[in-house]
């Protein structure tokens, strides 16, 4: 670990301007979430990345600060730098660098090689979901648990991280399973799709791959996007 911007330390060894930073879950896991807090001090405004991505600090009401994290799926294990930067008041800043580890996720995952039929839409796709899920909007909009997006009975036909075995025309691609697929289990009851917590809808659609859409903000950074297919398993 290593502070910089300032001598003075608290008894766990971060500048004083944190006050106390913890990250509840450790080691981080790939294809999940790190959840850091930081208590500051008075009127100072948090930043920071984790490994290489921008970390956004929302209010907890409790004097508290979070930022929530994907680790990428794919982030090979190991050892990987946590950067909080604090600014002060008087135009002062404070850092402190810790290396965090990173371990196998839940889910073993086994990319497959898939050529995609046409690299440059799987590409333009991506960018457009990404500038689209960018915003890290500070209210939270949910409460609670998340509740499951579908009726019941549920059925799960897929799960996140699984290598997909698609054939297309192209250049080499390594592809996993980005979602969870639920589908229909009885035809005695309909399926139905739910937001599974409250949340504002910032797009509803046709996507050229990914096919039906709808991606709500959750707040806090979160989204969660939906799709469903013009056909039922």
């Amino acid at each position: 670990a290593a502070g910089t911007g300032s001598s003075n330390q608290n008894a766990s060894g971060l500048p004083s301007v944190f006050g106390s930073a913890q990250i509840p879950t450790l080691p981080l896991k790939q294809g999940g979430t790190a959840e850091i807090i930081v208590k500051p001090a008075k009127d100072v405004t948090l930043s920071g990345t984790l490994v290489d991505k921008p970390l956004h600090f929302f209010d907890m009401g409790d004097g508290r600060l979070v930022a929530l994290q994907g680790v990428y799926v794919l982030l090979p294990p190991g050892v990987y730098p946590l950067e909080l930067n604090a600014a002060l008041p008087d135009g002062s800043e404070q850092s402190y660098q810790q290396m965090v580890l990173v371990t196998v996720g839940d889910q073993p995952i086994t990319p497959v090689p898939v050529p995609p039929e046409d690299p440059t839409l799987m590409i333009s796709e991506d960018k457009q979901v990404a500038s689209i899920t960018e915003p890290a909007t500070p209210s939270r909009y949910w409460q609670g648990q998340f509740t499951m997006p579908v009726g019941l009975p549920i059925c799960i036909k897929d799960w996140f991280g699984t290598p997909r075995s698609l054939t297309y025309n192209g250049s080499p691609y390594s592809y996993f399973h980005g979602g969870v697929d639920f589908g229909v289990c009885s035809v005695d009851h309909p399926f139905d799709i739910y937001a599974a917590a409250s949340g504002k809808v910032v797009f509803a659609g046709m996507l050229p791959a990914r096919g039906n859409a709808t991606i709500i903000d959750d707040g806090w950074g979160v989204y969660v996007q939906r799709l469903r297919s013009t056909f039922a398993e």
